[in-house]
């Protein structure tokens, strides 16, 4: 009897610290979402089934939050929304003082976003964006023509009911070598997904990190969903009355003009081979940047357009294939906010000249010596 008491006093002791634990984080989060939702009762109504916490993971979240603005009859679900921290202790730490010190590893998850698509809320986003197309003095281009966005009923008919979509934020801080990453996840639903990894020298603090950033490496990569991008080539073509490579080429090429008006930019071959492409096959767009540690990007608007590329180390790949001419030109309008310098990018130049002088680096695997190992061990790698 003795024995068992010895070994049930110990169980009952740690039971105890856990569900203590537990019932601190649990008070500790409700207050402060209750604060957060208190102080938003102006513009909207929030509510929340509860919170749950982690305590070995370090992480707390919030259960079916639902949004209602005030002006609105319609509301935004998000299934979960979770902060994540470094370990158990965060959950006991003070988050205010974050804003002086960048976090050695923060996540922040937002799961399960629902946007009906019949909804005042999606209906206004429409509005919103045809009222800053009428500013712009931009001409209003029909569903499927180019120019043109996704609207909800093109969505309704494609077989959308709502919008959905996953969303991550990763902020992680060395402080040996004081470098942070950055990344961000983006998934909607059944259409595509947009991931975006920085990694930067420097960063200590949130004020850093937004006025002054050394970026030394920013990769992006956009992945269209197989099916969705068949079935708004087949309800465009149809809609349109033209076959499918028809609908693939008006796009692709698509007057200069046209693509300044409602993009700002015009495309060289190699964009408009690559857009082709793209709309045919789907799959992975992949942006590359390793800028060189003389650029200042609060300096950009004073360098010439067709340099910007060089300057930031620029390679872009469509299905891991590169696309060799990134030439392009800006608009007057964007040409004017980058300098007003001419907006021509690379045509002008002699062929030969231009291929010599965008010397564009490519990344492949190289073998690392067994005593630069520690350095990559832990690291994020996409």
């Amino acid at each position: 009897m003795k024995a068992v008491k010895l070994i049930l006093i110990p169980i009952i002791i740690v039971a105890a610290i856990y569900l203590g634990l537990k019932g601190f984080v649990y008070y500790q989060t409700t207050s402060k979402v209750d604060d957060l939702v208190k102080q938003a009762s102006l513009f909207a109504d929030i509510s929340y089934d509860g919170v749950s916490s982690d305590l070995m993971k370090g992480s707390v979240s919030v259960n079916n939050i639902r949004v209602t603005p005030k002006t609105l009859q319609d509301a935004l679900e998000i299934r979960e929304v979770t902060m994540q921290g470094d370990g158990p202790a965060f959950l006991f730490t003070d988050t205010s003082k974050m804003s002086q010190q960048t976090p050695e590893f923060l996540l922040l998850a937002v799961r399960g976003l629902r946007l009906g698509l019949d909804g005042e809320m999606f209906q206004r986003f429409n509005t919103m964006a045809a009222q800053q197309a009428k500013a712009q003095n931009l001409p209003v281009a029909k569903s499927c023509e180019f120019g043109s966005s996704i609207s909800s009923e093109d969505l309704k008919a494609i077989g959308f009911d709502a919008i959905y979509a996953d969303a991550s934020m990763t902020v992680s801080h060395d402080k040996i070598d004081n470098s942070t990453s950055m990344s961000l996840d983006l998934m909607v639903g059944d259409s595509g997904s947009f991931d975006m990894c920085t990694s930067m020298i420097g960063g200590g603090s949130p004020m850093m990190l937004a006025m002054q950033p050394k970026i030394d490496d920013i990769r992006c990569v956009y992945s269209v969903d197989e099916e969705y991008l068949k079935n708004v080539k087949k309800y465009c073509s149809e809609k349109l009355k033209i076959d499918e490579l028809a609908y693939i080429k008006m796009i692709a090429e698509a007057s200069d003009d046209d693509f300044k008006t409602y993009y700002g930019f015009a495309p060289g071959p190699g964009i408009r081979n690559a857009i082709k492409t793209y709309m045919t096959s789907g799959g992975d767009i992949d942006i590359r940047l390793r800028p060189s540690k003389e650029m200042n990007p609060m300096l950009l608007q004073t360098v010439r357009p067709q340099d910007i590329l060089d300057m930031l180390g620029a390679t872009v790949y469509v299905n891991k294939q590169p696309i060799q001419d990134l030439s392009f030109e800006l608009s007057e309008s964007y040409n004017a906010m980058l300098g007003g310098q001419p907006a021509q990018a690379t045509k002008d130049e002699d062929e030969e000249e231009a291929v010599k002088k965008k010397k564009r680096v490519v990344y492949t695997f190289q073998d690392t010596p067994v005593s630069q190992l520690p350095q990559y061990i832990g690291a994020r790698v996409r």
